[in-house]
């Protein structure tokens, strides 16, 4: 998501925010991104050799069944989560949804959708939901998120190794 290739370079990268919501270095990550895939829904002028342009579907939806279409909700990584599941992952480890204070890469204080934590969880659980259906299993990877949908894990039991 976003600019995580400030810590590594992600084999697909999502962003569906616009330039403008990127303050400070930020979207330069994204511009330098050597992600094999860029995927967004926007146009924001990014020079790279492999983006992959989709449609916003249905707000939070739980299927990807109409061409080039994902469903949505408030929170980018929700669409990454569909993408992953619309590309046939069947474990899934998410990390940094966490609605804490501060982002990883500085002191940005309280999380602006920290107060609609409950109506976050409640989509992510209703997705949750809908992989497990299809024997696809997300993770929360990060010990210290307030999101609870998805049971906390340590990365090994993905089936990978640590990156770190």
């Amino acid at each position: 998501m976003n600019d995580v290739g400030r810590l590594f370079n992600p084999t697909y990268l999502v962003v569906l925010n616009d330039r403008s919501e990127f303050y400070g270095d930020r979207f330069g990550y994204v511009v330098r991104s050597r992600a094999q895939a860029l995927f967004s829904q926007l146009d924001f002028g990014v020079p790279h050799p492999h983006l992959v342009r989709f449609n916003l579907g249905q707000p939070g939806g739980v299927a990807w069944d109409l061409p080039n279409t994902l469903p949505y909700t408030r929170t980018s990584p929700y669409v990454a989560i569909c993408l992953a599941g619309l590309m046939g992952a069947k474990r899934i480890g998410l990390i940094g949804v966490d609605f804490t204070d501060h982002h990883f890469f500085a002191r940005t204080g309280w999380h602006p959708l920290a107060g609609q934590l409950e109506i976050i969880d409640q989509e992510y659980r209703k997705l949750a939901d809908a992989l497990e259906a299809d024997n696809v299993r997300v993770v929360n990877l990060s010990r210290d998120s307030r999101l609870t949908a998805f049971r906390k894990a340590d990365v090994g039991e993905l089936g990978v190794s640590d990156p770190s």
